[in-house]
Formats: structure tokens, sequence, C-alpha cells
């Protein structure tokens, strides 16, 4: 593989959501994956114990508070769950559809997007991941390019070339999803 060698694609939801998951984790639908340490100890952990005695005592009064706070508590994460994915959604078809390409030259890498010209040095590459056949390339100022194989113009440049490229210019491959990786 020759360097400079240039790469066109297009964005879609799906990488946009591999990006996601490989950042924040899996993201299959588990509702408990949302859930924080905190919250299953300070609010479910306390709603048993009191549950637990209320039965034990039948007392009918606390028996009542207790299932109303419950049912509190189950309707405000089923709210913050429902906000989660439809924040999630408008984030991830934001930039659908867009025609990006890049070019690996030996100093940088030069992406064009949407008429802009912008070119990041391989130092400014933090990061990248190879998840679910889409690789995400994260930038030292937060910025990402998000490349899906299944829209990869065809090309001699393969996703192993372009890992090898990466790893060669001393870019930092995750394994793990999330950021406890890091």
């Amino acid at each position: 593989m020759e360097v400079p060698f240039t790469i066109e694609y297009c964005s879609t939801r799906n990488g946009y959501l591999a990006q996601y998951e490989a950042v924040n984790g899996q993201t299959d639908g588990r509702w408990w994956r949302l859930l924080e340490w905190n919250q299953i100890v300070y609010l479910f952990l306390p709603l048993l114990i009191a549950l637990v005695a209320a039965l034990l005592e039948r007392n009918a009064f606390l028996l009542c508070v207790v299932c109303f706070t419950g049912l509190s508590t189950a309707r405000h994460l089923g709210y913050r769950i429902a906000l989660h994915r439809y924040k999630l959604e408008k984030v991830l078809t934001r930039h659908v559809g867009k025609e990006i390409r890049l070019v690996f030259t030996e100093p940088a890498i030069v992406e064009h997007d949407s008429g802009v010209e912008s070119t990041a040095p391989w130092s400014a590459l933090k990061n990248f991941w190879n998840h679910r056949e889409t690789i995400c390339i994260e930038f030292a100022n937060g910025a990402w390019a998000v490349i899906p194989k299944e829209t990869v113009r065809p090309s001699e440049v393969s996703f192993d070339q372009i890992e090898a490229l990466l790893l060669r210019n001393n870019v930092v491959r995750q394994t793990r999803l999330g950021r406890e990786s890091q």
C-alpha cells in the first residue's frame, strides 16, 4: 500500500451507532445499562428494604407508600430511557448521508466534507476502533472520522490496510468497548 491514498464514503446511521457503541459501550436496548450504580444503591435498595418491612409488619400504609415510590421511580427511569433514545437518534441522523473523502498522506490526513477541507497531522489522531464493520478515528480535538465499510467506494485499499497505516503512525487501537479501556 502506497501513501497517499484516498477513500470515499457516505456517512450512515449504523456507522454513527457503531461509533457511539465503541465509545460508550453496547447499546443493545437493555434498559439496565442506563442505570448507574448510585441509582441502584440509593433508590432500589431502600425500596426493597421498605417493602420487606411493610410486608413483615403488615402495614398497609407503608406498603402503599413503597409501591407509589417504586412506581414513580420506574416512571422516571422510563422517561430517562426514552429521552436518551430520542437524543441518540437525533444525533445519529444529523450527519447521515454526507459524502466524505479522506486522503491519507505521509504527514497528515486530509478530510473533504461538504466543501470544507481539514488537515490533521498524524499526531492529532488520538485513538481508533474497528467495531461493527466501521473504523472510528478519534482526533485530539474531539472530532471523529466514522468510516462505515458498507459505503466505502470500491478501491484498492482495505480496512486492514487502513488499520495498519494507523498503527504504523502510532495511533492507539482501542479493543474494548467503552471509555473504561483508556
